[in-house]
């Protein structure tokens, strides 16, 4: 398991959402895309864009943790050093700050905090189903850029925080040096990084962010279910003022939310 599989999996088990990796690029409701198997995710369109509709009534709700957190486990460790101290990755004492220095002992290890997470969530799909299901319909007709293929995802909701932190590791024995800013101490866990820091120099590359106001830098995501193709594949299906109806009904449906989606 890379960095990135274990940290999408485990911020996703504890708080039932996606972090979005690549860390520098924020999402939005309406966002289509696909998943990597490593958890990351690959931009391709929005919905708006691809068929002129988007989810609909934005439900808005604050979570009340005021911190998230996540690791990697044992394999991340916290060391405070005091100004003019030195280590084996900063070793002038002209430049040895008071500092924590995280040390990843594996390449699979990761470290996360985002404060005061605020979710936006899309609860009104059905337009949304009927043109996804007229596209699947018309795939044959239709450009590339208005088809749906069925490992396109779409995201229906997104989490914003004041501020959000992670570093993964990309090499084992990974020291990267942290600083406060102003009167924040000096990180010692992983909470502690949702506070005001700065992310200074390290023994190897890594991915990192420390970013305030992160907006869309998490999100859960829907896929079609493989057994709606099975029953639009039996449809014999004509379009009615914009939605879709089985010609032999003669009326207007749209398959249920449960039935059309699954959670990735």
């Amino acid at each position: 398991m890379s960095a990135v599989r274990g940290f999408v999996a485990a911020v996703q088990e504890r708080y039932g959402m996606r972090p979005v990796v690549p860390l520098e690029q924020p999402v939005e409701i309406g966002d289509i895309g696909t998943l990597g198997r490593d958890g990351t995710w690959n931009p391709v369109s929005t919905t708006r864009f691809r068929f002129g509709v988007a989810p609909d009534r934005i439900r808005s709700t604050k979570d009340g943790r005021a911190v998230w957190e996540a690791s990697s486990g044992k394999d991340v460790s916290f060391k405070l050093y005091a100004r003019g101290e030195t280590s084996q990755l900063i070793s002038n004492v002209a430049d040895a700050k008071a500092r924590a220095e995280i040390t990843f002992t594996s390449s699979k290890s990761f470290v996360f905090a985002a404060k005061g997470v605020r979710l936006r969530t899309a609860t009104e799909m059905s337009q949304l189903i009927a043109a996804i299901r007229l596209a699947y319909h018309q795939r044959d007709d239709r450009p590339e850029e208005n088809r749906w293929y069925k490992d396109f995802v779409f995201i229906f909701a997104v989490g914003d925080a004041d501020r959000l932190t992670a570093i993964l590791a990309r090499r084992a024995k990974t020291t990267v040096a942290v600083t406060g800013r102003g009167n924040v101490g000096l990180p010692s866990s992983p909470a502690k990084l949702a506070a005001g820091i700065d992310i200074g120099m390290s023994s190897n590359e890594f991915q990192g962010i420390t970013q305030p106001k992160a907006t869309g830098r998490l999100y859960r995501a829907y896929k079609l279910n493989p057994s709606i193709f099975r029953e639009w594949d039996k449809e014999k299906v004509v379009e009615i003022r914009g939605l879709l109806g089985s010609a032999h009904q003669g009326e207007e449906s749209v398959p249920s939310f449960e039935a059309t989606f699954i959670e990735v």
